[in-house]
């Protein structure tokens, strides 16, 4: 991230304008939203070039509802993968785009009901 002296979007109070988008990892825009709704909807409307796109991973194995359709659509990503495609296409953004976003995948598990 730029320091308060580089970036517009540092006020000279220190205060930070910047966007937070969150995704789970169902969303089957997970991989193109950083680059398509963050950097090229949400930071220009909000008038910033910086952002935080999050994807919360819950564990595929720990899914036990029938007939969810985001099980099938989270299968498709890998959580180690994932990173290192969203690690990449910041700093593409961030040298083609003049954007600085910061991605983070959250493992997010949640308490196995055997075990409550």
């Amino acid at each position: 991230m730029p320091s308060p002296g580089d970036d517009p979007s540092i006020t000279e109070s220190g205060s930070v304008k910047l966007v937070i988008e969150v995704k789970g990892s169902w969303n089957d825009e997970v991989p193109t939203a950083q680059a398509e709704q963050l950097a090229g909807r949400y930071l220009p409307e909000a008038g910033t070039d910086v952002g935080i796109y999050i994807v919360g991973w819950y564990p595929i194995e720990l899914w036990d509802a029938t007939g969810d359709n985001r099980k099938t659509q989270a299968k498709k990503l890998q959580l180690d993968t994932l990173l290192v495609h969203l690690l990449d296409q910041a700093a593409s953004l961030s040298q083609v785009g003049g954007v600085h976003v910061r991605p983070m995948v959250i493992n997010i598990p949640r308490p196995d009901r055997q075990k409550l």
